[in-house]
């Protein structure tokens, strides 16, 4: 099995990722910038909601609000800024920040929360599709992304995102990350879109892209990524989502 799932990827170094797809994280940026006016708190308060989200990514929070006083958390792919609200609701941390591809999501998310917390409780920014940077080395205590992960359909720059996420959690610290079968026009899980074959002319120029979801179907493929950037203790829950009615993936791990 190990032999196989080695012979079934192929993936590109963070230099090489960056050369061929640097064209379409940006045209990834427009598309959600364009979302932007639909990107509001209630387009998406039915996630929270769902018994998988409280369990999965609020219930190590909740379960012992006190661990967390003082200390930090990301959202990556912070959208509307729901799940930075749901942190700092449910413990007493000392900051909680997000990112975004989209710059409007990352200042709508920052507005939203600044309307109930204080502003040394949140900093926002816009990613530029392959990490978490500027993000210093150690910062974070916990990390989680929610409904994200599914619409990036390049596994080398997943790959490469969950790497920077590791860079920048704490010895010790805590990962809960989603991932869903979501439908439409996918990729499966270690297929790259664009394709890298393509010709350098069509590489450079993304105007006839589509932004395309990933297709995971097997726990498995997420455990040994993680484990193999360095978690410890994975873990991965496969459910189903209350909203979209699709296969999902809860993933957790520790640095």
């Amino acid at each position: 099995m190990r032999i196989q799932w080695q012979k079934a990827r192929k993936l590109y170094n963070l230099e090489e990722t960056r050369q061929l797809w640097s064209g379409f994280t940006a045209q990834t940026k427009e598309f959600f910038e364009k979302l932007n006016p639909g990107m509001i708190v209630d387009n998406h308060k039915q996630h929270t909601i769902d018994p998988e989200y409280q369990e999965y990514i609020l219930g190590p929070i909740k379960d012992d609000p006190e661990h967390w006083r003082g200390k930090t958390a990301l959202d990556f792919g912070c959208g509307c800024g729901r799940n930075i609200k749901n942190l700092l609701d449910a413990a007493p941390f000392g900051r909680v920040d997000g990112c975004d591809i989209s710059r409007l999501n990352a200042e709508y998310s920052k507005k939203h929360v600044l309307e109930h917390f204080d502003k040394d409780k949140c900093e926002t920014w816009e990613s530029d599709g392959f990490g978490i940077l500027p993000t210093p080395d150690d910062e974070y205590d916990f990390v989680m992304s929610h409904v994200v992960f599914q619409h990036i359909a390049n596994y080398s720059i997943r790959y490469h995102i969950l790497e920077d996420i590791y860079r920048g959690l704490r010895a010790g610290g805590l990962v809960s990350l989603h991932f869903m079968d979501l439908g439409g026009t996918y990729e499966e899980y270690y297929g790259h879109y664009p394709p890298p074959t393509a010709a350098p002319a069509i590489l450079e120029n993304p105007s006839n892209w589509e932004v395309r979801n990933c297709m995971v179907r097997d726990e498995n493929y997420l455990i040994k990524d993680f484990e193999e950037i360095g978690f410890k203790d994975v873990v991965c829950h496969t459910g189903r989502d209350l909203y979209c009615h699709q296969k999902s993936y809860y993933v957790w791990g520790r640095k």
